[in-house]
Formats: C-alpha cells, sequence, structure tokens
C-alpha cells in the first residue's frame, strides 16, 4: 500500500512536469525574414518561438523583409492586423483558423494566386496591389469588408460577391478588365475606381446612391448609360476614352467635376441648374471645345404651340431625357394615349394632325 501511495505521487509529479514543456511547444517558422519580424512584434531576440507566443500575436508588420513563405502563421490565431507588403511571395494562402483578422495587406508581392478561407467576418480592409494576380476568388461571409484594393495586377475579368454590402471602397484601376458589372446589393459603395483596364462596357444600377467617385478614365468605353440614382456623385472621370455623347441624368445634382480630356466627345446633355451652377466651367471649357452642349428642365414642359398649315397642333417638349407619352383630351375627364415620343436631347417636337376635328383639346405628358 505503501509503495502505491509513493508510485502514484512520483507519476504525478513526473506528469505536472511535462506540462510547461507541452504548452511551449516550438513553432515553425521556415521563412527567416518572417521569424525575425515575428520576433522583432513580440520584443523576442532569443529563444525558440512557440506556439503560445505565436498567440499572444494580434498585430505583426512584416513589410520589406525578401519573405518567401508564410507557413507558420497558422497557430497566431489571435492576429487582427497582418501586413506583408513588398516581400517576395508567389503564392498565399490564410489558415482557415485566422477569423479575428481585421486587416491583410499583401500588396507588392509577386502574387499569382491567393487563397482566403470562408468565415472572414470581421475582415474590414483586404490590399493585394500590385501583384500578378489574374483572378481571384472572393469567399463567401465577407459582410464587414469596406475597403478592397486589387489596382495593378493582371486581371482578366472579376466577379463580386452580392453579400459585399458593407463596401465602400473598391479599386480595380490598371488591371485588363474588358466588362464589369457592379452587384445591386452595394448600396453603400462610395468609390469605384476602374481606369487604365480595357473596359468596353460597364453595368450600373440605381442602387448605388452612396457613391461620390467614379474613376472610368483611360479605358475603351465607346458609350456609358449612366444609371438614375447617382445622386451623391461628386467625380466622373471619363477621360481617354472613345465617348462620343454624354446623357447625365437630372438626379445628378452633386456632380461637381467632369473630367473628359481625351475623348472624342461630340455632345453633352445635362440638366439646366448643373450646367448653370456646379458644371458651369466644364460646359464653358467644352463649348470652346466646339462641343454641343444641350440643357434640359427638370421638369416637363410644353412650349410653342403652333397651329400647323393644315390645321394640326404642333408643340415642343422639354424636360429630362427619356420616353414621353402623350395624353390628349376633348373635356379633362377622358384621356386617350396619341402617341409616345423620345426626348434624346432635352427638346422634342411633336405634331397632333387631328387636332382640327375637335373644338377643343388638351394634352398632357407623363414619363413611363
Amino acid at each position: 500500500m505503501k509503495l502505491r501511495t509513493i508510485f502514484g505521487v512520483a507519476q504525478a509529479l513526473f506528469l505536472t512536469s511535462l506540462l510547461p514543456s507541452a504548452l511551449a511547444q516550438e513553432a515553425s517558422i521556415p521563412d527567416p525574414g518572417l521569424s525575425a519580424a515575428i520576433r522583432e512584434a513580440l520584443q523576442k531576440p532569443n529563444g525558440p518561438l512557440t506556439d503560445q507566443d505565436l498567440l499572444s500575436l494580434t498585430n505583426l508588420n512584416a513589410c520589406c523583409r525578401n519573405i518567401a513563405s508564410a507557413e507558420g502563421l497558422e497557430a497566431a490565431l489571435n492576429l487582427t492586423s497582418l501586413v506583408l507588403d513588398r516581400n517576395q511571395l508567389t503564392s498565399f494562402s490564410l489558415p482557415r483558423g485566422l477569423t479575428n483578422l481585421v486587416l491583410l495587406d499583401l500588396s507588392f508581392n509577386s502574387l499569382t494566386n491567393v487563397s482566403l478561407p470562408g468565415g472572414l467576418t470581421n475582415l474590414t480592409t483586404l490590399v493585394l496591389e500590385g501583384n500578378l494576380l489574374t483572378n481571384v476568388s472572393m469567399p463567401e461571409g465577407l459582410t464587414g469588408l469596406k475597403k478592397l484594393d486589387l489596382d495593378n495586377n493582371q486581371l482578366t475579368s472579376f466577379t463580386l460577391t452580392s453579400d459585399l454590402t458593407g463596401l465602400i471602397s473598391l479599386d480595380l484601376g490598371q488591371n485588363q478588365l474588358t466588362s464589369f458589372t457592379v452587384p445591386a446589393e452595394l448600396t453603400n459603395l462610395a468609390a469605384l475606381t476602374l481606369f487604365f483596364n480595357q473596359l468596353t462596357n460597364l453595368s450600373m444600377t440605381a442602387s448605388l446612391g452612396s457613391l461620390t467617385l467614379l474613376d472610368l478614365g483611360n479605358n475603351q468605353l465607346t458609350n456609358l448609360t449612366l444609371p438614375a440614382g447617382l445622386t451623391n456623385l461628386v467625380v466622373l472621370v471619363l477621360q481617354s476614352n472613345a465617348v462620343t455623347s454624354l446623357t447625365l441624368p437630372p438626379d445628378m445634382q452633386a456632380l461637381t467635376e467632369l473630367l473628359v480630356l481625351g475623348d472624342p466627345l461630340a455632345t453633352l446633355l445635362l440638366s439646366e441648374p448643373m450646367a448653370a451652377t456646379n458644371l458651369a466651367d466644364s460646359v464653358a471649357a467644352l463649348r470652346n471645345q466646339n462641343v454641343s452642349v444641350f440643357t434640359y428642365p427638370l421638369a416637363i414642359r410644353l412650349i410653342a404651340p403652333q397651329r400647323t398649315a393644315a390645321g394640326g397642333f404642333q408643340f415642343a417638349l422639354t424636360g429630362p431625357p427619356g420616353l414621353y407619352h402623350i395624353l390628349a383630351s376633348t373635356d379633362l375627364a377622358r384621356w386617350t394615349e396619341l402617341e409616345f415620343v423620345t426626348n434624346m436631347l432635352g427638346t422634342v417636337r411633336f405634331t397632333d394632325a387631328s387636332a382640327n376635328s375637335s373644338p377643343q383639346k388638351f394634352y398632357q405628358v407623363r414619363s413611363p
């Protein structure tokens, strides 16, 4: 009985002595540049790096250390900020467990492949600028992402997932995109940069009411249809495209900067208030360059009514560009649709050849 007791105590002491070494398991960080950056962040210049050390790591700035491998970071489960810019990475796969990340910066490496796991709900900033990426697959669940920077890569196509509802800034400049669609769900997007691509087509919806900057400079756009709803757009860059005609929607009243230098622009259509206030200088400059500038009132008007030689009735319609339905009545109670006309340049004329068949006739115009 005494021997068993002694053995039991000795065994307990033996197991206890093993516990600290188990907790202090040495971490493997093969890349010397990454290891040095981690040691500097932890203020641990000597001694083995342990998994426990990596668990205490919350912010790591490993810029400019010739890092070629991020192996070993899977133990740094509490990282919230990881900066690996200006290194020698050619491929990067983020460990699945690093779901606490708020910032990930991999800019100016030589990346041809990036793999991100799902579940990065805390990530607000993702910077992949200045790499060699030809495609990037965005994982589901990046609902907290606010800034996405893919500038200066080699993307030929790129698709955003519809759950990126928190995105505020999207930079896709200096790539090789020929077409791009902005998901309607990106209602918080404030800045969209697509300069120096090969765009011939851009698709946008009226849901982008938060957009303040739209940079489409140096592309191959021949036409651009701007949707209604861009009520907060301040800067529109279209320089060095092939756009010959541009129409600004009536609700685009916040625009103060319109850059079209280098375009073969022949026609600009905008509202009278915009032409007289925010864009007055731009309008004057374009007219000096022999660009035909047409303006329209914000409300539809019937103007210049007159009888025709054949006894009909003719008038002009002015107002925002669009499709107009013209209705007529002889008693103001019953209205009949006469015709619909397309107002392309702010003013369109209409003739009612049957006007002389009634002693009196009233007209009204409706937009769809």
